[in-house]
């Protein structure tokens, strides 16, 4: 995998064999930095995306409205799954669950863990079935 985008909160990583996108989140969530990192990756081809957010802190509650305008692109260019790699964190894990029902409504499955090796495990199979049927 290769670094595509990087800045204070967050590293995306890029596998462009599998066409996999990784995104590492840290600290407390900034919206600005959060865009930023976003608008990097703008026209990567993506079909399965692993978002870790076991060391964000913080709401990002205020990026809710961006996701609604920039997944249904994604999904035009390819994203059929996304996987979140979670931590014990409530308020993180809540609007994880509000963007995996958002994500759902538009038609990318989702999948949410505790190890980047499971969420690897379950986009890997969600793919290969994907392709399968």
């Amino acid at each position: 995998m290769q670094i595509i985008a990087e800045n204070k909160q967050a590293v995306f990583k890029y596998d462009p064999n599998r066409k996999l996108l990784l995104s590492t989140y840290k600290g407390i969530f900034n919206y600005d930095l959060a865009k930023e990192s976003y608008n990097q990756i703008e026209g990567v081809e993506v079909v399965g995306k692993i978002a870790d957010v076991r060391k964000l802190n913080g709401s990002f509650m205020k990026l809710m409205s961006e996701f609604r305008e920039k997944y249904p692109i994604l999904k035009k260019q390819g994203l059929a799954a996304e996987a979140f790699v979670i931590s014990d964190d409530l308020m993180i894990n809540n609007l994880v669950e509000k963007l995996r029902a958002q994500l759902k409504s538009i038609g990318i499955e989702t999948y949410a863990c505790q190890t980047i090796e499971e969420a690897e495990s379950w986009i890997q199979t969600y793919l290969s079935l994907e392709n399968i049927e």
